[in-house]
């Protein structure tokens, strides 16, 4: 069997994709594919000797002892499988777990460690902003031990806020302040893109700037010394980490370095977040909130296929509201329609807006005349409760067509059902247009049926 031949664009999404150290290597080189895997502290030569032991094997799970990069044993455990990239044979794999040998490091080594790993392990569950404000708050605690004050500020549109604080009581949390007035900005002649160690606030231009007005809301105190990290994300600064001290020269270059761990972790957690919530919007409708058509093969993919049935929703007549109402009408009754099918769904089922004023949903029902009764309860539901615009009434109605689950090949299944609920959805709409071909249901009522 030839092995599976990997491109830089595989490269590139497993870097996006998979939390995890992920690493490819031979014996020659080895190449990070992650974020997760630049911060992971075994040296190069490691995994390396691990290719050369494992390289026949075309899956192999690999439990080993490497050394680390202060000097430290690490016992690492790592699936991997052998790949081809650019003409040469490698292993990928992505490091499971990991800990120290205790008899071969010392105690700070440890500690170090141990943190990294503990950060790990909590990084990609964060629901809220408010979780990892703490989150930043709890390791940079931990990091630097000896500090008075430790904040967290998130920054916005030029200006620096307070969101998570020690030391400090809560007056601070209402301060504002502009970048240009921080510590960091200073110190790094505005760029903003590395940690400072500042020793001795008593020297300009520290001493005029947000030290004075955070010790102001405190009302008394003076920070002397302090040591700053920002967190970026995309090269844009979205926040920083603030520990400092009343005493002068507080901090050393392992503060520094630790710090720097925490920095990174979290810089890291924030953009797998934010790639988080892309993937999410990019299978959402902006207009309606619910899903799109690529939320809706997904659905469809993992969707129990027992009782399934795929119906196709097209809304009748909308160019006239349009013409008469405006577009903004339109919208309004799109939406209006989209509320009236959250009604209906039930556990498991999902629906989409297929674009324009075309829908889809996935339901579930045991015969197709179960599914038409409940898409003509919808129809009169929607029928008795019209929508006023420009003080007029609008009944609106859809065209709708049913196709139950066809069992075939996996990429034509859906394809297929949607074009068998097409179909009989424009038998649909061709009835009704017959019925009603201007979208008038009531003139003397001057009520617009579309």
């Amino acid at each position: 069997m030839n092995d599976r031949v990997l491109l830089d664009t595989d490269l590139k999404t497993i870097g996006e994709v998979i939390d995890t150290p992920t690493m490819l290597f031979n014996a020659d080189r080895v190449i990070r594919l992650n974020s997760r895997a630049k911060l992971f502290p075994v040296e190069d030569c490691g995994l390396q000797r691990l290719f050369n032991t494992y390289k026949k094997s075309e899956k192999v799970k690999i439990k080993e002892k490497l050394q680390g990069t202060d000097g430290i044993s690490i016992r690492v455990r790592i699936a991997a499988r052998r790949v081809s990239y650019l003409g040469d044979t490698f292993l990928i794999g992505e490091i499971q777990e990991a800990a120290p040998e205790g008899e071969n490091m010392d105690a700070a080594g440890s500690a170090v460690y141990r943190m990294m790993l503990e950060m790990t392990q909590k990084m990609g569950r964060f629901s809220s902003e408010e979780e990892i404000n703490h989150f930043i708050l709890e390791y940079s605690q931990k990091a630097v031990k000896d500090y008075g004050y430790c904040s967290v500020m998130s920054v916005q549109d030029g200006v620096a806020v307070i969101v998570e604080k020690a030391g400090y009581s809560d007056r601070v949390y209402g301060l504002r302040m502009p970048v240009e007035d921080t510590f960091l900005y200073h110190a790094t002649q505005g760029k903003c893109d590395r940690i400072v160690n500042i020793g001795d606030l008593h020297l300009q231009p520290y001493d005029s700037i947000y030290s004075r007005q955070v010790l102001a809301a405190e009302g008394n105190g003076r920070i002397c010394s302090t040591i700053s990290a920002p967190i970026c994300i995309d090269g844009m600064l979205t926040g920083m980490i603030n520990l400092d001290s009343a005493q002068v020269n507080a901090f050393d270059e392992e503060d520094t370095a630790l710090l720097s761990l925490v920095k990174n972790n979290v810089e890291i957690a924030l953009t797998n977040r934010k790639l988080h919530q892309q993937v999410l919007n990019a299978e959402l409708d902006f207009l309606t909130g619910i899903g799109n058509r690529r939320y809706f093969e997904k659905a469809f993919r993992f969707a129990d296929k027992k009782n399934l049935w795929v119906v196709q929703f097209d809304m009748n007549h909308l160019k006239p509201v349009n013409d008469r109402y405006g577009h903004a009408w339109g919208d309004r009754i799109i939406c209006e329609f989209v509320k009236k099918l959250e009604g209906i769904k039930q556990q498991k089922e999902a629906i989409a807006r297929m674009g324009g004023d075309e829908f889809a949903g996935i339901f579930y029902a045991e015969s197709e005349q179960e599914m038409i009764r409940r898409m003509e309860e919808l129809q009169e539901e929607i029928r008795r409760e019209p929508v006023t615009a420009m003080g007029e009434q609008i009944i609106y109605s859809f065209s709708y067509g049913i196709c139950g689950y066809q069992p075939g090949e996996n990429d034509q299944v859906l394809r297929n059902m949607i074009k068998c609920a097409d179909d009989r959805m424009y038998q649909y709409k061709a009835a009704y247009k017959k019925k009603y071909p201007f979208g008038i249901a009531d003139r003397e009522a001057e009520k617009a049926l579309i």
